[in-house]
């Protein structure tokens, strides 16, 4: 089956290796759903869920597919938007380090569903 996992991109450069489309991979994941009923996965960064109850797996996984998320911001050079505006652009490959600059990174990953944590509810109001 096929899953995303969105990175938050300054998490990316602080601590996350480098990976590309068609990689191997194995990211600890948890499988929420939150308050208005939407399923995600989440990656355990920095123990994000230590102490609340949520599964966490490592997650054996292939990388089919690697977008960057990105807000136009305001006099941002080279920017073809509207401050604001969300631009979303395909990638193969992320590089790891403090240089890494983008916003989000949506990794679609192939996954056997067997490999999941159960589900379990994520109120993020509580824990940010």
């Amino acid at each position: 089956m096929l899953i995303s996992v969105e990175i938050y991109g300054a998490l990316h450069a602080c601590c996350h290796e480098e990976f590309s489309v068609g990689d191997q991979v194995s990211w600890p994941l948890a499988q929420v759903r939150n308050s208005r009923g939407e399923i995600t996965f989440q990656l355990d960064d920095h123990g994000t869920f230590d102490g609340t109850g949520v599964p966490v797996a490592a997650v054996p996984a292939r990388v089919a597919r690697i977008q960057y998320r990105d807000r136009v911001r305001a006099g941002h050079t080279g920017s073809s938007g509207l401050a604001g505006e969300v631009r979303v652009q395909d990638t193969v490959q992320v590089r790891a380090g403090t240089a890494f600059d983008h916003d989000w990174i949506i990794a679609t990953l192939h996954v056997d569903a067997q490999s999941l944590p159960p589900l379990a509810d994520w109120d993020e109001s509580r824990h940010p």
